[in-house]
């Protein structure tokens, strides 16, 4: 297919909006791509959905373009469709290629969409540049044509010039006002079965040098006023080497401004993070650091690969009081096979931590719910008989706002590998009170309502008893009642 009359040097990379709220996520993945992209010659037009009208916006820019990506997760499915089309309405020879997810996960679903050209599976700065190589020669794209990966430190700093820097300067609770997120690496050396990071093999930890990282925060700083930063990598601190070297370049360079990343429980030993390296670490600015918990039962931390233990998760919640950062903990349940044992368990190990370290942060516990193509959906569809759709519209029809695939728009009854959606409930109501705190909203119904339902929570967290929620019945209708009056005053 070879594409001629357009511009010939003009790429649309999208991203869908997502059927849910907005986010202030960088959408650094298709930075990247630009970033290539610019790179190797193209003008690049980013069209990000999340914070732009991404369909009018196409209609403008597709009429002299020459080539159309647009990145996918699976809940962008519906909105990316309708993208598709208006992209071929505009004109019937633009090609459209899918990246992202869910094309990776489900290249042939995709590929059967008659409106898109080509799919590309993985990352894709090699593989859409060759793309674009072979529309402009007229050669054929192998898409099955294994791909090296990208090294990032080829690509830093990001193309942060093709957005609007506005949109995704935010303040962040966790670490300050001004805040942006920055990726300093990719992969995963990690298993865990919920998780779609090990379909994508050889499982390889890929980051951005500590040179590069300082760099990009030094720029961030000069350029746009940022005052804090987020790492959203996966596990920033996997080489001790990096991060040890990165503190001294941030403290020496006087970048001075504070930061929040991800890491694992068992770093904290004498051969990772110990305590020299976590003076280092605290000096540097660290203020936050956000730890994938998960669970309080061993038993289901084993299952699901997680390779950790819950006495190493109390060792660095411990640790982290110890050099005043503050520790963030994130709790899932509602796991297949998970029993209401496992779960006192997490609740008996969130009131733990609370006073091991009262500074700590609890997220959640969320309930679980599998991301398509990872280690235990694939269990699910086994063993629960759920019947994957089997195109792209179909997948479509299932991320509405009405009825996001696994997600919160499901009801507990809905997933059918929980048996005992009412304790789960009740569980998650009072968890929510128990780490509620007044900073969270400005709302002071909320403010006022959970300060009288804190000592009921705590009650019901230290004693493991979520049978007869009756504060919960009296809020929730009470809070039905406020809400009622409050919009019949603003009808009004």
């Amino acid at each position: 297919m070879k594409v001629s009359g357009l511009e010939m040097n003009k790429v649309i990379i999208v991203r869908p909006k997502l059927p849910v709220s907005g986010l202030q996520e960088s959408c650094l993945s298709l930075l990247y791509l630009g970033t290539a992209l610019k790179k190797a010659g193209y003008k690049v037009v980013l069209i990000d959905g999340e914070h732009e009208n991404a369909a009018a916006l196409l209609r403008e820019q597709a009429k002299d373009a020459f080539c159309v990506g647009i990145t996918a997760m699976t809940v962008h499915i519906k909105e990316g469709l309708e993208l598709t089309n208006i992209a071929k309405e505009i004109n019937r020879n633009l090609p459209v290629v899918w990246g992202g997810t869910h094309a990776t996960l489900f290249p042939g679903q995709v590929a059967m969409y008659p409106l898109i050209d080509y799919v590309i599976q993985g990352e894709g700065e090699s593989a859409f540049i060759e793309l674009l190589s072979c529309l402009e020669s007229g050669k054929e794209f192998v898409s099955s044509k294994k791909f090296p990966y990208v090294d990032l430190n080829s690509l830093s700093p990001p193309a942060w010039e093709l957005i609007d820097m506005t949109r995704y300067i935010y303040n962040d609770p966790e670490v300050g006002e001004r805040c942006i997120r920055v990726n300093t690496g990719r992969g995963c050396s990690y298993l865990c079965k919920f998780c779609i990071n090990t379909l994508f093999k050889p499982v390889r930890w890929r980051p951005l040098s500590a040179e590069n990282i300082v760099n990009e925060v030094k720029l961030l700083k000069e350029k746009y006023g940022i005052k804090s930063v987020r790492f959203t990598d996966e596990n920033f601190f996997t080489n001790k080497y990096r991060v040890k070297e990165f503190c001294e370049l941030y403290i020496k360079e006087n970048i001075g401004l504070p930061w929040v990343a991800f890491g694992r429980v068992d770093y904290f030993n004498e051969n990772h993070l110990n305590k020299e390296l976590l003076e280092l670490v605290k000096e540097s600015g660290c203020k936050t650091m956000r730890f994938g918990v998960e669970s309080g039962s061993k038993r289901i931390l084993d299952m699901i690969n997680k390779g950790t233990t819950p006495e190493q998760v109390e060792n660095a919640v411990s640790l982290c009081g110890e050099y005043g950062i503050k520790p963030v903990c994130l709790f899932m349940v509602g796991m297949p096979g998970e029993t209401e044992k496992d779960m006192l368990l997490t609740v008996k190990h969130i009131v733990k931590l609370s006073e091991i370290n009262p500074n700590v942060k609890i997220v959640g516990p969320q309930v679980f719910r599998p991301y398509p193509g990872s280690e235990m959906y694939n269990e699910l569809k086994e063993n629960y008989g759920y019947v994957e759709p089997v195109s792209l519209e179909e997948w479509a029809a299932n991320t509405t706002p009405e009825h996001v695939m696994f997600s919160d728009f499901l009801r507990l009854e809905e997933l059918p590998w929980i048996t005992n959606p009412g304790f789960v409930e009740n569980l998650l109501f009072y968890a929510g009170v128990f780490q509620f705190h007044p900073s969270e909203t400005g709302n002071k119904f909320k403010r006022f309502s959970m300060a009288l339902l804190k000592p009921f929570a705590w009650v019901r967290m230290k004693s493991g008893y979520f049978g007869l929620p009756i504060e919960k019945v009296v809020f929730c209708a009470v809070q039905k009642l406020f809400w009622g009056v409050r919009n019949a005053e603003n009808k009004e």
